[in-house]
């Protein structure tokens, strides 16, 4: 199941440092993959927090950056 609508928070040092809602559609005849991309500079850890649709939450806590993480 794609986590189409699902709200991607992510923290440093218990601050939001980032926040994503995933989409597929963004124009006529257009898609993209639903993955949540974030930049975050010089950190190395952050805290992740993912609200499906349903409202169920999942959370991560000092996860090593660039990488990818699948729920």
């Amino acid at each position: 199941k794609a986590p189409i609508g699902s709200k991607i928070k992510i923290f440093s040092s218990g601050k939001l440092w980032g926040y994503q809602q995933l989409y597929i559609g963004y124009g006529f005849a257009s898609g993209q993959i639903p993955v949540g991309h974030f930049g975050v500079g010089d950190l190395k850890k952050v805290d992740l927090e993912v609200t499906l649709p349903g409202g169920a939450r999942k959370r991560e806590i000092n996860i090593p950056v660039n990488r990818l993480i699948e729920f």
